[in-house]
């Protein structure tokens, strides 16, 4: 297997993922909406690590650090910081909660509408980052690499997934 399909295949998930965070935000009060957002986190990490370290150092070995991957690091940086607050905030909550009472003293809502516009925020920018992997960046990883380059990094992939591939 090839890892652009490897990758396109993982963003099919993360969009089921994208699909029911949206959905519960509507509805869910804080504490589901953040442990969605850390499941969601968990797996966005975990995709961008793989396109980090294993298809961008391939591409960047024929085109240099300062092509196209270089922009979508710094896109995977920027959403899993927005993630990341959306932790932070559930961490402060708590702990003022535990130790102060604090939780008590600010306005549930004004919370729960600043998570809904991190949810809604880093969703847009997911999804759009998304689209521009599939149109732009795997096509031209298909186009620049080696078909027997493409298999050998869906190998390691499969590896680093922990998934039987014979290919």
């Amino acid at each position: 297997m090839k890892i652009t399909d490897a990758l396109v295949g993982e963003h099919g998930v993360l969009y089921s993922q994208f699909d029911l965070l949206q959905r519960t935000a509507e509805t869910a009060n804080l504490e589901v909406i953040k442990a969605q957002g850390a499941l969601l986190l968990a797996g966005l990490a975990s995709h961008a690590h793989i396109e980090n370290e294993v298809l961008f150092p391939a591409m960047e070995n024929i085109m240099g650090e300062e092509g196209p991957t270089h922009v979508f690091r710094m896109e995977h940086e920027q959403i899993e910081g927005w993630l990341e607050q959306l932790q932070e905030i559930r961490e402060l909550m708590r702990a003022h909660d535990e130790i102060e009472g604090a939780l008590a003293r600010l306005p549930q809502t004004e919370d729960l509408a600043q998570a809904k516009r991190l949810v809604s925020d880093t969703l847009h920018l997911a999804r759009e980052h998304f689209g521009k992997e599939e149109v732009m960046l795997f096509q031209m990883a298909e186009n620049m690499l080696e078909p027997r380059a493409l298999e050998e990094l869906g190998a390691e992939w499969a590896q680093r997934r922990g998934v039987a591939w014979g290919g």
